[in-house]
């Protein structure tokens, strides 16, 4: 009973968006920030069911996260951790990433900083709505990245004409 006493003065809500599926992932999951745990997740929908939005972003799928403002930002007044949390998306990489806890099947949300690097794939994906509290980007997950990169290198094997290069190697070889 007193610990459902501590009050949600502090409560930040933070969104983010998901082109993919999140499996395992369900509202009471754990967020972390650089591996500590700073908040839950309150709400998992689609974009659709919650912005007015027709095209097909109304699809991806929309996570609202309540983040605890006493463990996230201790030492900043509580008016301003919306706007410091926006300053660290932007200029220092704060980027979302759902991420398995092990083989339980369970899910959770991972924030932290990653190289800004300039490249495409760290550039804020470009969202037709305006949010309702504040943004964090998605990034693919390690394993994510790994599936795509074996995906693309089987389709390129599974395209090599085999007979033209044994045939090529034979030659070579007398």
């Amino acid at each position: 009973y007193l610990g459902g006493m501590r009050g949600r003065d502090s409560e930040i809500l933070v969104e983010t968006y998901y082109d993919k599926p999140v499996t395992g992932l369900s509202v009471g999951s754990v967020v972390n920030f650089r591996g500590v745990k700073v908040g839950e997740v309150r709400n998992i929908s689609f974009v659709g069911n919650v912005y007015n939005v027709q095209d097909v972003a109304a699809s991806r799928i929309y996570i609202l996260m309540a983040l605890d403002g006493r463990l996230v930002a201790p030492a900043i007044p509580e008016d301003e951790i919306a706007k410091r949390l926006g300053l660290l998306v932007e200029k220092a990489g704060l980027r979302a990433t759902v991420t398995s806890s092990g083989i339980t099947g369970l899910s959770r949300i991972e924030c932290d900083f990653h190289e800004m690097d300039g490249s495409a794939a760290m550039a804020v994906p470009p969202i037709s709505w305006t949010p309702k509290h504040v943004y964090i980007p998605e990034k693919i997950s390690l394993f994510d990245n790994i599936t795509v990169a074996a995906t693309k290198m089987l389709n390129e094997i599974n395209q090599m004409d085999i007979g033209a290069a044994w045939s090529n190697l034979s030659a070579a070889v007398e």
